[in-house]
């Protein structure tokens, strides 16, 4: 493609705000920018894990989901060892396995400071809250093999959102009543079901006279929004941030081929110049914002006395942060960039959240309709009728616009064949968001999926056109081989105006284009001459693609072309249904 003479790369932009406020800013573009996406788990995860290797000052990490023993993937990481702890010198130094081997390493070894502001989720719910609470004991043991002196160097909060609501507090405690009766019924021990459940301990008593019993002047109210950012800033040098979680599923390579799990796509990215200091702000911001909240949560926990076997929570022994000023590295580049986010806070008035910040939103407009020639979509999900609005918006008024969207061929839920409510009104969604775009656009369209190059061994609801799918769970903008954004938000109206988000729009005249044609490699396949494509043969040669491989019969890497097929927008029309009220707050 080639450069337009009246490019402006600040266009894509927006107007910094607040910027004397460490919460709620939003800071300003930020140029010679060095932007490196990563693509997949593997490269994603081996990056990071190196980068947190060499750390000498500080690591600080926000994660939605964290799995303490995720496998590490660097080997210069795992030819490491922890030494015993002194007074143990029968013991054998061990090698570094997992992530939390490779957080105790650089803490006790060394003697870097790590933050975590991990995600804590509606107790009632969702069953993502014994995970984070699991994870929040895990982190707390590398604390406490620390010297006194030195536990301020790892600390960790646990961070429910604050939005609450209680308009489906029938359905809250009826959902209680069923783990008391469990309990009471003895098909499940006390300690195994509410150990790692704190958020439900408040529902309970235990005496010696009455036992196991529900309380009756319980608030049965449900927390709908989350802090969803994946972000790891380390020594103002380096920071990352997208769509993967730090957990055993994710992990999957270019070839997604990874054996009996679901093979997961994502996109990731690392950042250096002075942007490292707004994600290290947003980082500072938050745990300064959240702190107070957590430790009176624990305290409250641990008031109530459950019956001997459930664990109290640890103390959290935290300690408020300073910015200590910016350390980091300039360089020569011609990229630009901005960190971007949606923040909200509980609201007096309504269900969903007061937004304190919505860039995402405003940027993904901005973006949209900056287009010239082409934009790529992959996500998770696309939710959202506005966002079809701005594309159709565009097609208008730039003929021949090439729009692809990328997506999973089927929501995680139904891998699980759990499709509740929240998941069939999120199906719904979708398909009004999707049938809007193809009856509207006026340039050239096509929506696709992938799947793995090999046959489906089981009938599962999630294969398509003979195979497994691959999960989609990119959150990828690309405008005309100049802008992309990165980052945590799906698209849809939670991200853009619920959850706690984290992205990062980049601008480069040429990094861009090379990112999107490693990206197509991998999704098309290898021997295609990108160089020699025009932005208006683009659709046309996804629907060649993808209409070849779904035609095959004997599957195999060496039939297909990659991993596109088209996407069946209509797979669950059927079970697709709108919620009667609204609750677009709620959990996926």
């Amino acid at each position: 493609m080639t450069k337009n003479s009246e490019f402006d790369p600040l266009a894509f932009f927006l107007e910094s705000e607040d910027e004397g406020d460490d919460y709620r800013f939003l800071p300003p573009v930020r140029e010679q920018v060095l932007m490196q996406p990563l693509i997949d788990g593997e490269e994603t995860f081996m990056s990071m894990e190196e980068a947190i290797l060499e750390a000498k000052d500080y690591v600080f990490l926000t994660l939605w989901y964290f799995q303490p023993a995720t496998n590490l993937q660097s080997e210069k990481a795992k030819d490491k060892k922890i030494p015993p702890l002194p007074g143990m010198k029968k013991q054998n130094p061990r090698p570094l396995k997992t992530w939390l081997d490779l957080l105790e390493y650089i803490t006790r070894v060394n003697g870097v400071e790590v933050r975590i502001l991990l995600t804590d989720f509606d107790p009632v719910f969702s069953h993502h809250h014994p995970h984070a609470w699991i994870a929040y004991r895990a982190i707390k043991r590398i604390q406490n093999k620390l010297p006194k002196k030195d536990r301020s160097k790892c600390q960790v909060v646990c961070s429910l959102h604050s939005s609450k609501t209680g308009l489906i507090a029938d359905r809250a405690k009826k959902r209680v009543n069923n783990v008391f009766k469990a309990i009471k019924e003895k098909k499940v021990s006390i300690k195994a079901k509410l150990t790692n459940r704190p958020g439900l301990w408040k529902y309970f008593s235990y005496s010696g006279k009455k036992g196991f019993q529900l309380r009756k002047d319980a608030d049965f109210l449900a927390y709908p929004a989350s802090h969803h950012q994946k972000s790891c800033i380390i020594d103002d040098l380096v920071a990352y941030c997208g769509g993967l979680d730090i957990t055993t599923a994710r992990l999957d390579n270019h070839k997604h081929n990874p054996g009996n799990k679901m093979s997961w796509h994502d996109i990731h990215c690392s950042v250096q110049g002075e942007i490292v200091k707004d994600l290290k702000r947003n980082f500072i911001g938050r745990w300064n914002h959240e702190m107070t909240p957590f430790q009176e949560f624990v305290e409250s926990a641990n008031e109530v006395r459950i019956k001997k076997g459930v664990t109290q929570l640890p103390n959290p022994e935290i300690t408020e942060l300073t910015d200590t000023g910016f350390q980091g590295r300039t360089f020569l580049s011609n990229s630009y960039a901005q960190m971007l986010r949606t923040l909200t806070e509980e609201s007096s008035f309504y269900t969903t959240p007061s937004i304190i910040r919505n860039d995402i939103e405003k940027a993904y407009e901005k973006a949209i309709n900056n287009a010239t020639s082409f934009i790529y979509i992959e996500n998770q999900y696309f939710r959202a009728l506005e966002i079809s609005k701005w594309l159709v918006d565009k097609s208008k008024d730039t003929p021949g616009l090439q729009l692809i969207i990328v997506l999973p061929v089927a929501p995680e839920e139904a891998r699980m064949k759990v499709l509740d409510e929240a998941t069939t009104h999120g199906l719904a969604l979708q398909l009004e968001s999707l049938n809007f775009l193809q009856d509207n656009f006026d340039g050239d369209i096509g929506i696709y999926s992938m799947v793995q190059n090999k046959p489906a061994k089981k009938k599962k609801l999630t294969n398509h056109c003979g195979s497994e799918m691959i999960y989609v769970h990119s959150k990828l903008l690309i405008i005309d081989d100049y802008y992309c954004m990165i980052g945590s938000p799906n698209a849809n109206l939670r991200s853009f105006r619920v959850d706690t988000e984290l992205a990062v729009g980049w601008v480069s005249v040429s990094d861009v284009k090379e990112f999107r044609i490693k990206l197509w490699l991998e999704l098309l396949g290898s021997g295609i001459d990108f160089s020699k494509l025009e932005a208006k043969d683009f659709v046309e040669l996804w629907d060649s693609v993808a209409l070849g491989n779904k035609k095959v019969k004997k599957i195999s890497p060496n039939t297909r072309k990659g991993f596109i097929v088209p996407h069946n927008i209509n797979k669950f029309k059927n079970k697709a249904k709108k919620i009667t009220f609204s609750l677009t707050s709620l959990p996926n």
